[in-house]
Protein backbone atom coordinates (compact mmCIF):
# COMPACT_ATOMS: atom_id res chain seq x y z
CA UNK A 1 0.00 0.00 0.00
CA UNK A 2 1.36 3.38 -1.01
CA UNK A 3 0.41 6.55 0.73
CA UNK A 4 -0.52 9.69 -1.14
CA UNK A 5 1.67 12.71 -0.51
CA UNK A 6 -0.32 15.58 0.95
CA UNK A 7 -0.42 19.06 -0.55
CA UNK A 8 1.63 20.42 2.35
CA UNK A 9 4.38 17.89 1.68
CA UNK A 10 4.45 18.92 -2.01
CA UNK A 11 4.78 22.57 -1.01
CA UNK A 12 7.63 21.73 1.36
CA UNK A 13 9.37 19.65 -1.32
CA UNK A 14 8.92 22.45 -3.84
CA UNK A 15 10.37 25.03 -1.48
CA UNK A 16 13.30 22.75 -0.75
CA UNK A 17 13.91 22.24 -4.48
CA UNK A 18 13.79 26.00 -5.14
CA UNK A 19 16.21 26.54 -2.24
CA UNK A 20 18.69 24.03 -3.71
CA UNK A 21 18.41 25.62 -7.17
CA UNK A 22 19.00 29.11 -5.75
CA UNK A 23 22.08 27.96 -3.85
CA UNK A 24 23.49 26.38 -6.99
CA UNK A 25 22.79 29.50 -9.06
CA UNK A 26 24.47 31.75 -6.51
CA UNK A 27 27.52 29.50 -6.36
CA UNK A 28 27.71 29.38 -10.15
CA UNK A 29 27.44 33.17 -10.38
CA UNK A 30 30.16 33.62 -7.76
CA UNK A 31 32.37 31.16 -9.63
CA UNK A 32 31.94 33.06 -12.91
CA UNK A 33 32.88 36.38 -11.30
CA UNK A 34 36.28 35.23 -10.09
CA UNK A 35 38.02 38.24 -11.63
CA UNK A 36 36.92 40.50 -8.77
CA UNK A 37 38.93 40.38 -5.60
CA UNK A 38 37.54 38.14 -2.92
CA UNK A 39 37.24 40.84 -0.29
CA UNK A 40 35.70 43.44 -2.60
CA UNK A 41 32.10 42.36 -2.09
CA UNK A 42 32.66 42.12 1.66
CA UNK A 43 34.20 45.59 1.71
CA UNK A 44 31.24 47.05 -0.23
CA UNK A 45 28.84 45.26 2.11
CA UNK A 46 30.48 46.53 5.30
CA UNK A 47 30.77 50.05 3.87
CA UNK A 48 27.08 49.94 3.02
CA UNK A 49 26.24 48.78 6.55
CA UNK A 50 28.38 51.51 8.16
CA UNK A 51 27.02 54.36 6.06
CA UNK A 52 23.96 53.29 4.11
CA UNK A 53 23.27 56.82 2.83
CA UNK A 54 26.80 57.79 1.82
CA UNK A 55 25.83 58.42 -1.82
CA UNK A 56 22.90 60.56 -0.78
CA UNK A 57 25.07 62.45 1.72
CA UNK A 58 27.62 63.24 -1.01
CA UNK A 59 24.87 64.48 -3.31
CA UNK A 60 23.37 66.64 -0.54
CA UNK A 61 26.80 68.08 0.22
CA UNK A 62 27.30 68.97 -3.45
CA UNK A 63 23.83 70.54 -3.55
CA UNK A 64 24.60 72.57 -0.44
CA UNK A 65 27.87 73.78 -1.97
CA UNK A 66 26.12 74.80 -5.18
CA UNK A 67 23.40 76.64 -3.29
CA UNK A 68 25.97 78.54 -1.24
CA UNK A 69 27.82 79.43 -4.44
CA UNK A 70 24.60 80.70 -6.00
CA UNK A 71 23.78 82.76 -2.92
CA UNK A 72 27.22 84.37 -3.12
CA UNK A 73 26.88 84.96 -6.88
CA UNK A 74 29.74 82.66 -7.79
CA UNK A 75 29.58 80.63 -11.00
CA UNK A 76 32.92 78.82 -10.60
CA UNK A 77 31.48 75.45 -9.65
CA UNK A 78 28.54 75.47 -12.05
CA UNK A 79 28.60 73.16 -15.08
CA UNK A 80 29.71 74.74 -18.38
CA UNK A 81 26.19 74.76 -19.87
CA UNK A 82 24.87 76.75 -16.89
CA UNK A 83 27.65 79.35 -17.19
CA UNK A 84 26.89 80.02 -20.83
CA UNK A 85 23.24 80.81 -20.06
CA UNK A 86 24.15 83.75 -17.87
Amino acid sequence: MTKEISATAWVILGCFGIFIILINLSLWTAWRKKDTTEGEWLQRFTQGIRSPWSKEDAQLKELSTRINDLKQGSTENLPADKKSNE
